[in-house]
């Protein structure tokens, strides 16, 4: 909140989805995740047989509760190719928009996720990416890829999670995303 604040205090009347993850631990491990989500990045845990958990949820202006709250703030949700805040914007939760406020916030929905033993990767990635590719398809994606960089103990090597996210984003642009198709993938496995 204090960023929004902050940038639209600067006068820059654009804006920016954010979703922020931090990974609590130890040297024994990983424990659990807290995940901030304003807009339509999007983080997800994936799992060892290539499912996922969402740990965010798209803040998009046709979703009931955003439609009630912009509603009950005086604005109103628009269908212009698809809903828009005012017509104009296509989500409804941001850091600045400054044009848009109060219709469009940056609070986030914060959610904390107790690490399994099974869970391999934490993706973040930003909506150019989520425009073109599922939730399914990026958490099979990451699994498939990281067959390529673990070693006999199962042990990955975190040095190549970086190609992991450029292919990631790679596939994104070539399925047609034209906006930001930024991505981190974070290892999750225990340390022994």
């Amino acid at each position: 909140m204090q960023i929004d604040k902050d940038f639209v205090a600067s006068g820059y009347l654009d804006g920016s989805t954010a979703c922020a993850c931090a990974v609590i631990g130890d040297e024994a491990g990983y424990e659990k995740i807290i995940c901030a989500n304003a807009g339509d990045s999007r983080a997800i845990v994936v799992k060892k047989n290539g499912s996922f958990v969402a740990l965010s949820d798209d803040h998009k202006p046709d979703r009931n509760d955003e439609t009630k709250r912009i509603n009950d703030l005086g604005g109103k949700v628009i269908h212009w190719g698809r809903w828009r805040v005012e017509g104009v914007l296509a989500v409804s939760r941001s850091v600045g928009d400054a044009r848009l406020k109060p219709y469009v916030t940056a609070e986030p929905d914060v959610v904390e996720y107790t690490i399994q033993d099974d869970d391999m990767f934490l993706v973040i990635a930003s909506d150019g990416v989520w425009d073109t590719m599922s939730s399914d398809l990026v958490a099979k994606f990451t699994l498939v890829n990281s067959c390529k960089i673990v070693d006999k103990r199962l042990e990955v090597d975190d040095s190549l999670l970086r190609w992991i996210a450029r292919q990631i984003s790679k596939r994104a642009r070539e399925n047609g995303s034209s906006d930001n198709t930024s991505v981190i993938v974070a290892n999750l496995q225990r340390k022994t």
